[in-house]
């Protein structure tokens, strides 16, 4: 989320069971100093990229508080009563800063490595600037059920 026109980022996942989601854990890291929080919501999927927001995470992570190394800045959303998402079907983590981020301060979500074995095949990651919808490079997150 470097960027000024990227108002959120988004990474669409297909979960192996149906279950209601509790929580979701992405690396981050700030660049500068951010100010306000990030938040992460989980949306449907609408053609490929989020559609309707089903819930916002309980909390939210304060961006001064990140670390500018990524191995310590692990961040776990939580979702009480979290949505049950179905097997098979598409949706999308959305983190989305809520105070004042820029080129120089600013979070940003690691994406995964390409080189790696597990690539991940189930859709391309996304970024919505003013227009929309982008696609863009895959993040790494993990999803708990």
């Amino acid at each position: 989320m470097a960027n000024t026109t990227r108002l959120a980022t988004a990474q669409p996942f297909v979960p192996s069971i149906t279950a209601p989601i509790c929580n979701v854990k992405v690396i981050v890291r700030k660049a500068g100093s951010p100010t306000g929080n990030l938040k992460c919501e989980i949306f449907d999927n609408s053609g490929g990229f989020p559609g309707t927001l089903l819930q916002e995470a309980d909390d939210q992570a304060t961006a001064s508080g990140l670390e500018a190394d990524p191995s310590t800045s692990e961040l776990h959303f939580n979702f009480t009563n979290g949505p049950i998402l179905t097997n098979g079907t598409t949706y999308h983590i959305v983190l989305s800063p809520t105070g004042s981020f820029d080129n120089s301060n600013n979070v940003q979500w690691f994406t995964q490595n390409s080189n790696t074995t597990d690539s991940y095949t189930q859709g391309e990651a996304a970024y919505k600037d003013g227009t929309g919808w982008n696609d863009f490079t895959n993040f790494t997150y993990s999803d708990f059920y």
